[in-house]
C-alpha cells in the first residue's frame, strides 16, 4: 500500500488515528503554530477529535488587471469549471492541544528622579583629549558622550549616550552640541527619571490547552513522486481551505499563534537514513536519522508545517 494511503487510513480510524498525536508531534504542531516554545514545556499532549478527509480546494489564480484611468489592479480567482476542478487535499485535523506554560511576568520595583542644569560647552570640552580638541569630529562625538551621560547617568556606555545625545539634536533640529547649548541658555534644567523593575515570584507553570485546526499531508520523497516545493504548495492551498472557513488554532494562555493553520507533514522514519537531509558533522552515525529529522522539523516549523516521521 502506498505510504499516503496508509496514513489517510489510519487518520480516518479514530483510534489508530489517537496514536499519531504523541508527545513529539504536539510539541512539533505548537512550534508549528506559536514559532517559539520558550514560555512551553512538557508534557505536550495532543487530542484529535474530528478528521475531514479529502476536503478539496479550487486551484486558485493571482493576476493584474489594467484600469479604465490607466491604474493597475491585482485580483485573486478560484477558477472551478470542466478544466478547472477543486483538486483534493488529504485532511483537515481539529483537536485540542496542551503544555504546561510558565508566565514571565514583572513590576516596577522603584521609580527614581532627580533634575540637574544643563551642562555648559566648557564643562563637556574638559573632558576632551588633546587630540580630541584639535580635530572638530573628534570633538563634536566627546561632546555627545558627555552630553548623553549627563542626560541618563555616567553609567551609559560612550556609544549609548553618543546616541542618546544625538537624538535629543534631531528632535531639537541642531545640528551640534553648541547649537543646541546656545539654544538652550537659561536657567532650563531637565529631570532625569530612572526605573529599576525587579521580577516578581516565578509563577508556577500550569497545563494549558487550546483547540487546533490543521490540515495533513502524507508523503514520501525517497521514490521522486513528490518533491518538498510540492509539499509546501499543497500545505499553503491547506493553509488557505482552513483560514477560508474562519476556523484556526486559539491562543494559548494569552499567547496568539503566528500560523493559525499549522499543516502536519507526516513522512517514513526511514526517510532520515537518506544522507541528503542535513545533520551536524560530529553527529554519531546511530544518531544522525533521529538528528536529521529534529533539525529538519525546527526549520519547517518557522514554515508553519510540523514535520514528523512515522513507522
Amino acid at each position: 500500500m502506498r505510504f499516503e494511503d496508509k496514513i489517510l487510513l489510519q487518520l480516518g480510524d479514530p483510534a489508530v488515528c489517537k496514536t499519531l498525536f504523541d508527545g513529539t508531534l504536539a510539541e512539533r504542531l505548537l512550534a508549528a503554530s506559536f514559532g517559539s516554545l520558550d514560555l512551553l514545556a512538557a508534557p505536550y499532549t495532543a487530542d484529535p477529535v474530528t478528521v475531514m478527509l479529502g476536503p478539496t480546494a479550487p486551484p486558485q489564480y493571482r493576476g493584474r488587471t489594467r484600469l479604465p484611468d490607466g491604474g493597475l489592479a491585482e485580483f485573486e480567482v478560484d477558477l472551478i469549471g470542466q478544466t478547472h476542478g477543486p483538486s483534493a487535499l488529504p485532511a483537515i485535523i481539529e483537536g485540542t492541544v496542551s503544555a504546561m506554560l510558565s508566565p514571565v511576568t514583572g513590576r516596577i520595583a522603584t521609580v527614581e528622579s532627580s533634575t540637574a542644569t544643563m551642562p555648559t560647552l566648557a564643562a563637556l570640552d574638559s573632558a576632551a583629549s588633546a587630540a580630541e580638541l584639535a580635530d572638530p569630529v573628534l570633538l563634536e562625538r566627546r561632546r555627545r558622550i558627555g552630553l548623553g551621560k549627563a542626560i541618563a547617568g555616567a553609567g551609559l556606555s560612550d556609544g549609548d549616550a553618543a546616541l542618546l545625545a544625538g537624538e535629543w539634536l534631531s528632535a531639537a533640529a541642531e545640528e551640534d552640541v553648541a547649537a543646541l547649548l546656545e539654544a538652550e541658555a537659561g536657567p532650563a534644567g531637565y529631570a532625569r527619571l530612572a526605573m529599576r523593575f525587579a521580577m516578581r515570584e516565578p509563577a508556577a507553570p500550569s497545563q494549558r490547552t487550546t483547540r487546533f485546526t490543521a490540515g495533513a499531508i502524507a508523503s514520501t520523497l525517497a521514490d521522486g513522486s513528490a518533491s518538498v516545493l510540492d509539499v509546501l504548495t499543497q500545505a499553503r492551498a491547506i493553509q488557505r481551505v482552513i483560514r477560508a472557513s474562519g476556523r484556526g488554532t486559539a491562543s494559548l494562555g494569552g499567547m496568539e499563534p503566528l500560523v493559525p493553520a499549522p499543516v502536519i507533514w507526516f513522512v517514513p522514519a526511514a526517510s532520515f537514513d537518506d544522507d541528503d537531509w542535513p545533520v551536524a558533522v560530529n553527529v554519531a552515525a546511530n544518531d544522525r536519522p533521529a538528528a536529521r529529522q529534529t533539525r529538519a522539523a525546527a526549520w519547517f516549523a518557522t514554515q508553519g508545517i510540523a514535520l514528523i516521521g512515522v513507522p
